[in-house]
């Protein structure tokens, strides 16, 4: 992979330097097979799920099943000739925008091919237990590099492919965050670039950065902070001699990293800049980063002793594959002796990459103003809103235990020199080099059990209806939307739901999981009073929203609800709009919109006018009309974007009208003739806020119509 120091051949000819680097390959192999044997018992069917502690430290996160759907997406895209960058099969009709979505296309082009020929289960669970093995080689490649010595190397190897952060975040279902191996990789080429003076090696650093990149943007932010940190060091090292020649080379490097990934740099960019995307707020920066105690706490997944340190994280916030970030005594004893004892130079780049990114990983200060071991990182995350977007900073640790692997594996080389020096029946260097991986494993060995995926055969029906639909999944949570995309994987129908990365948003800003059951708890009678003059009656909402939307199918997981009391009144709303369940058993309800061809005549009704729905704010329905309370709402649906006339009666003659949150309020004109107060709005297609404004006490209205302007 990389050429390492020349040494003697064997007496084949064969340089031993690559036979050796085989045999670290299949050993790393070996400890991965051993530390995850659950799930390789079954990897076509199970994934990994925490094997440790009770119900806070234990709990399942279904982000692995968002990953398995972005590794879908990609196969189901591309050779659809879709924009990978832009989904319609979630947040449906909107769609939503895939820019800033930790898709991780490398490792979706790896899973690509196995899934063809396995499951999709299969392929993702090898691109997570591939990270392991990969990560060791190049980690020990690298220490190879600055130390020259096989055994060292092999610590410092082990101790990057198995960091406790790294095993947090496979189990945990995040491979854009566990395929750390291109991180040793890319500083080696970085350090072979300016050590030689040679481009090849430039190109080749480009290249790992641009695998970085187009793995988390988040990686590309870390080995970015990390290349700065190495090139001031270099100038420092060297006295900034040569600098052409460096800087030559340090822009050959960005300029090819840059060109390979500018289309994907390009629409994340726009797609931040434009807001189309909102970062997570700083509370989440805060929840996330990294707690310093927890450095030198054992995780609590540790096979061995992990119990004993469990009571450590009860009660903390953030997610919990953040909180594993133990850099294991062993390790830190051997970095601190390499630290002191080593000459090598470039023990201070290390250091410095330990010392920034411990910083960094402590996340933005909640008191910007006050000067703390905070400030940089929070004055860089005020001035580069990018880092707005990457909420855990607690995953900055593994450019801490990159370093600390480093020097780990110089401080095993000088411990290892002075064993050989010792010299007996019994090679001691070797039996110290065995005892230090030994304590490393024993401190790094995780608890990890695999659990079956269980799919409903609700989504069998569904996957046998050959129509064009839409599905809505309730509840709508996070984890609850996560899993619905991976049963999108089996029957491609766009999603009402959806889960975006970094993204606490999961249905899309109208009445799907609110407003909607609202109208559809309501008696299947006409009210007294139709106030809106339109082509639909109120019975006829609930229906004429799922068409509107094309939503066939609703389905409810009775165990995700908060409450039974939730889901009690969730389905008895659902029976009585729609009907029996097509589907159900004791985990799932499948309920389905009946005569589905024939209200297609409905949904070309909303098409040819406006549809106008009573959003919050509005009292219940009476002879006299319905009573308005300040910034009341209504939600006017409009298939043509354009200037509309709404005309409404009401009690009170100062109501003014905000379409779209606007700051402009339109107050109309009263035609004292007809009683009525006629407004001119532009709306947008699709969805329209109308907010009522009035200045004195709530009105009663008593009709409302909604038309296209002339």
């Amino acid at each position: 992979m990389f050429r390492l120091k020349e040494e003697s051949r064997t007496a084949d000819g064969e340089s031993p330097r690559y036979t050796y680097t085989l045999l670290v390959a299949m050993l790393l192999l070996g400890l991965t097979v051993l530390f995850f044997l659950p799930l390789i018992l079954d990897m076509s069917n199970s994934l990994l799920v925490p094997g440790f502690g009770g119900t806070q430290l234990g709990q399942q996160s279904r982000d692995k099943y968002h990953f398995i759907w972005n590794f879908w997406w990609l196969r189901y895209a591309i050779p659809a000739h879709l924009d990978p960058l832009r989904t319609q099969l979630m947040f449906y009709p909107q769609g939503a925008s895939l820019a800033l979505q930790t898709i991780d296309y490398l490792d979706g082009a790896i899973a690509a091919p196995l899934a063809l020929a396995f499951t999709k289960i299969f392929s993702y669970n090898v691109v997570i237990l591939l990270s392991f093995p990969l990560a060791g080689v190049t980690a020990f490649l690298f220490s190879w590099h600055l130390t020259e010595s096989r055994l060292a190397s092999v610590i410092g190897g082990l101790i990057f492919a198995f960091f406790p952060q790294h095993t947090a975040q496979a189990i945990f279902g995040h491979p854009n965050i566990s395929n750390v191996a291109w991180f040793p990789a890319y500083f080696l080429a970085l350090m072979l670039t300016f050590e030689s003076g040679k481009a090849k090696y430039a190109l080749l650093a480009a290249v790992i950065l641009s695998a970085l990149t187009l793995i988390d943007l988040e990686q590309l932010v870390m080995a970015g902070i990390g290349t700065l940190i190495y090139l001031v060091y270099r100038v420092i090292e060297t006295r900034a001699a040569h600098p052409l020649r460096f800087l030559t080379l340090a822009c050959l490097t960005a300029a090819v990293a840059i060109g390979v990934t500018s289309p994907y740099l390009y629409s994340a960019y726009t797609s931040a800049a434009s807001g189309s995307r909102a970062a997570p707020a700083i509370t989440e920066a805060l929840r996330n980063s990294a707690i310093p105690r927890l450095y030198l706490t054992p995780p609590p997944y540790n096979a061995l002793y992990g119990a004993s340190f469990s009571s450590s994280y009860g009660g903390l916030v953030g997610g919990p594959g953040n909180w594993m970030i133990f850099v294991g005594w062993t390790a830190l004893g051997l970095a601190a002796i390499g630290a002191i004892t080593m000459k090598d130079r470039r023990k201070y780049f290390l250091i410095a990459l330990v010392v920034v990114f411990f910083l960094f990983s402590l996340g933005p200060s909640q008191s910007p103003s006050a000067l703390s071991l905070q400030s940089l990182y929070t004055f860089i995350y005020d001035h580069i809103s990018i880092l707005h977007y990457f909420r855990s900073t607690a995953r900055f640790s593994i450019m801490v235990m990159l370093g600390l692997s480093c020097l780990a594996a110089m401080g095993a080389q000088r411990i290892l020199r002075i064993a050989e020096a010792r010299r007996g029946r019994f090679s001691a260097e070797k039996v110290v080099a065995l005892l230090m991986m030994v304590l490393i494993l024993v401190e790094y060995m995780p608890a990890a059990a695999a659990e079956p995926v269980v799919s409903s055969n609700a989504y069998s029906v569904i996957s046998r209806d050959a129509d064009e639909f839409s599905i809505l999944e309730l509840p709508a949570t996070t984890t609850q939307a996560q899993f619905a995309l991976y049963e999108q994987t089996f029957h491609g129908k766009p999603l009402v739901n959806g889960k975006t990365s970094q993204s606490p948003v999961t249905l899309p800003d109208y009445m799907y999981s609110q407003s909607f059951l609202r109208f559809l708890s309501r008696p299947l009678r006409k009210f007294p009073h139709d106030i809106i003059n339109q082509s639909f009656t109120d019975i006829q909402i609930a229906p004429v929203i799922m068409t509107q939307y094309r939503i066939k199918y609703v389905v409810l997981h009775v165990s995700a609800f908060v409450t039974t009391k939730v889901y009690n009144q969730t389905y008895n709303r659902l029976h009585r709009a729609l009907g029996p369940p097509v589907y159900q058993d004791s985990a799932t309800v499948l309920f389905m919109l009946g005569q589905w061809v024939s209200l297609q005549s409905i949904l070309r009704m909303a098409s040819a006018a406006p549809l106008v729905i009573f959003g919050e704010g509005w009292g219940p329905p009476k002879a006299g009309g319905r009573s308005a309370s300040p910034l009341a709402q209504l939600f006017v649906y409009a298939s043509v974007a354009g200037s509309y006339d709404i005309t409404i009666a009401s009690s009170n003659r100062s109501v003014c009208l905000v379409a779209n949150f606007s700051r402009s309020p339109v107050c109309g004109v009263y035609n004292q003739g007809r009683g009525v107060t006629v407004y001119q709005l532009p709306f947008t297609v699709g969805k329209n806020v109308v907010s009522l404004e009035m200045a004195a006490d709530p009105a009663t209205i008593s009709y409302i119509q909604v038309v296209a302007g002339s």
